[in-house]
């Protein structure tokens, strides 16, 4: 029987018998295909509409996209999974019904079938019961049409598993109003078609804008969200998130905590959570137990406004909620402090919060407004403006004091000038040059000679790349082009009594060529604040090795990000 040749287009399919006749269908605007469907997406026309009124903000949207492209990268047959990598390219024009967003990852694709699944049904999901139901993201989500819809009004999803058959879905807001169903077509790929993945993976195209987008709000919330991706996880390897706003790209790197507030967390101040609740649930009358784990610090900021202490909260690592104040009395006293936590718990629809009327909910609020995190926000109402300003040297004393009793209360490490100053006596401030000999000579102390007094470390920052520690001039230069085996993105290559400090960039790493070209183009957008972070990292690793002690090293840190 010979071979029929199957076309579509407008949402019509027709078939024809020869090569010679589909040529010219192709060249009138048909699609060979080898299987095409038009369907009513599952709910009613006008309800499509309803999408864009959703609680939902748009960079909760694309986090919902980022959330299914982790839970395909999760599914991957190799061990250990290949790197997942994550462009956003926006282009939003003053006309928004030209503006598009081109979202593509790498992840394992979906065929015809499975895009299906992810489209025909408004919130429908198969991952409960997928065998790494314990570490998807995107089960209690929003769903593909919910969160395009709220950007734009047509869609368009290309995905392959294999880059040589690809399945296309598309969906227009307003021809879907009057009547015309959504389409999905499956064809054979050919070599433009191929140029869009290497392997597999799925491309999200959203046009004609409802509402302006801010780069610098998606931007600032991708780095919150995403931060515990952003570095070697639990999953594997550090996921790549490019992001581009009208061809201006603006790294999405790993932020400290308390940064996305303007507020840095003092590293001295970290304390790791980990509390155990357990719940019994009202219809099936089971247990159930679950942890909380995290870290909780002080900043040296306080304040009155939304963004003056809280904790920001992540379920498997994707953040669900911001500076929520549930588990202690937020106030003046309390605005310093700030911390991540990890609660898996389930969410709302919309992954803005969590199912907050469940008694698993209840009994892990009471289980952190009794822990540890009432002691923090206690003592953390001491700290005080004079010590973040650190005018005086008396400011300075205070604050290495207030850090020293402050690590002696939650039983962290001391280092040895804070068990020194817990030594001391109170009342009794070390004199500037040591203590004065004493009249007619006191006899010496059991135990040998006394420490000598410990000599004051100063700093003085001129640049990015000049400074002066501890009497040593020191320069930084990055070095870029080489090949660095089994070595991290950037490191140090110092020569610290030299006074010169080189950070090599691994040529191997895939973000070698950013980071050279925000080196080159320094004062354009956030490339100075990255070639900063990657600097101060460096400069920290290498303090840390010349046994300096984590307050002067946290000091430092403090002036030198703020250059």
């Amino acid at each position: 029987m010979a071979k029929k040749f199957k076309l579509f287009k407008d949402g019509k399919t027709k078939s024809v018998d020869t090569k010679e006749e589909a040529e010219k269908c192709i060249t009138n605007g048909w699609t060979l295909v080898e299987d095409a469907q038009s369907f009513q997406v599952g709910f009613s026309r006008s309800g499509i509409v309803k999408l864009a009124s959703a609680n939902l903000e748009p960079w909760q949207a694309f986090n919902e996209f980022i959330a299914n492209a982790i839970d395909s990268w999760i599914d991957s047959p190799k061990k250990p999974r290949p790197r997942l990598r994550i462009e956003i390219d926006i282009n939003q024009e003053s006309n928004l019904s030209k503006s598009t967003i081109h979202l593509t990852d790498n992840a394992l694709g979906m065929n015809q079938e499975g895009l299906e699944n992810a489209t025909k049904e408004f919130l429908g999901s198969t991952k409960a019961q997928g065998k790494n139901k314990n570490l998807y993201l995107g089960m209690f989500g929003f769903g593909l049409l919910g969160s395009s819809f709220l950007l734009g009004k047509s869609l368009t999803v290309i995905t392959t598993k294999d880059n040589k058959t690809h399945s296309k879905f598309s969906l227009n807001e307003v021809e879907y109003l009057n009547g015309k169903d959504a389409d999905i077509i499956s064809y054979k790929a050919d070599t433009q078609d191929k140029k869009i993945f290497k392997n597999s993976g799925t491309r999200i195209i959203i046009s004609d804008f409802k509402d302006k987008l801010s780069p610098a709000v998606l931007s600032d919330y991708l780095k919150l969200s995403w931060k515990y991706f952003l570095a070697k996880n639990h999953l594997g390897n550090a996921v790549d998130i490019e992001f581009s706003f009208n061809k201006n790209k603006v790294d999405i790197i790993e932020t400290p905590m308390g940064s996305h507030a303007n507020r840095p967390v003092y590293e001295e101040s970290k304390i790791p959570i980990n509390i155990e609740f357990e719940w019994k649930d009202p219809s099936t009358k089971e247990v159930g137990k679950s942890v909380v784990k995290g870290i909780v610090g002080i900043s040296g900021e306080g304040g009155q406004s939304g963004t003056s202490g809280g904790f920001n909260l992540y379920r498997r690592g994707q953040l669900i909620e911001t500076y929520n104040r549930e588990f202690y009395a937020w106030g003046a006293m309390t605005a310093r402090m700030h911390g991540d936590l990890f609660i898996d718990l389930p969410v709302s629809m919309q992954k803005n919060g969590y199912n907050k009327g469940s008694e698993a909910w209840k009994a892990c609020v009471k289980a952190l407004t009794d822990s540890i995190i009432y002691d923090v926000g206690k003592i953390s109402g001491k700290f005080t403006k004079a010590m973040f300003d650190e005018k005086t040297d008396k400011d300075i004393a205070d604050k290495d004091k207030y850090f020293a009793e402050y690590r002696q209360e939650f039983r962290l490490p001391l280092t040895d000038k804070q068990k020194r100053i817990l030594r001391k006596p109170e009342g009794d401030p070390e004199p500037p040059g040591g203590d004065p000999e004493p009249p007619g000579g006191d006899p010496e102390p059991p135990g040998g000679d006394p420490e000598p007094p410990e000599q004051e470390i100063k700093f003085k920052i001129k640049s990015i790349f000049e400074f002066k520690f501890d009497g040593i001039n020191q320069s930084v230069e990055f070095v870029f082009g080489q090949n660095y085996k089994d070595k991290d993105p950037w490191f140090p290559m110092p020569d610290w009594d030299s006074g010169k400090l080189l950070i090599g960039v691994n040529k191997l790493s895939s973000i070698h060529d950013d980071i050279e070209k925000a080196y080159k183009n320094i004062n354009t957008g956030t490339n100075k604040l990255l070639i900063k972070t990657i600097a101060l990292d460096c400069i920290k690793q290498i303090l840390k090795h010349e046994d300096y002690e984590i307050d002067i090293i946290a000091r430092f840190s403090g002036k030198y990000i703020e250059i």
